[in-house]
């Protein structure tokens, strides 16, 4: 079963209202008790419960190393522009973010990702960087050298990786069911 790894979309908006109680990425009860705010009374009511007992000035309120925004179940990701510097000419290329939050999301480390259609090697170049395996296959001869060339690009010109890239322009045949006539 695939499950879904919920991923972070940026600070949370409590950090942005409380960042001037902030020490380190948290907030303390102590340096906001005689605040009127009604999310901090909220929330001080609803650990008072949690913890069945009063709160402590030295008891977090917030703790912002776990506490973000979370992903909805829209991802938004700005097309590539013509200048780009990850734009490959690829017309079905699509933005490396994307597909990077999509691979966080949908895959844990060790995991295998399959592209059946690895045009110009966007979603390779994200499994990569995600630390994933990748298999990546295309029918167009190009697509071979675009991904040769888009994890060079990646790798900082270094070839150690490239044993891990098969191109192959022939038809695969079984080699498992016997011949095929």
């Amino acid at each position: 079963m695939i499950g879904f790894s919920i991923q972070s979309w940026g600070e949370s908006e409590y950090k942005t209202r409380y960042r001037r109680f902030l020490t380190g990425n948290r907030v303390f009860y102590g340096s906001v008790k005689h605040s009127k705010d009604k999310m901090i009374i909220n929330r001080v009511r609803n650990m008072e419960k949690q913890l069945g007992r009063k709160i402590r000035d030295d008891d977090v309120l917030y703790d912002f190393d776990i506490e973000f925004k979370q992903q909805g179940t829209v991802i938004y990701e700005p097309i590539i522009r013509g200048n780009a510097k990850e734009r490959t000419g690829w017309c079905t290329q699509k933005p490396l973010a994307l597909y990077s939050r999509m691979i966080l999301a949908a895959t844990n480390a060790g995991d295998v990702v399959l592209d059946p259609f690895c045009g110009c090697a966007t979603t390779l170049v994200a499994a990569e960087n995600a630390g994933r395996q990748w298999i990546g296959i295309d029918r167009d001869e190009c697509a071979g050298e675009m991904v040769v060339q888009q994890l060079t690009k990646l790798n900082e010109g270094s070839e150690d990786w490239l044993r891990k890239v098969i191109v192959r322009n022939d038809i695969p045949v079984r080699t498992d069911a016997g011949k095929i006539d």
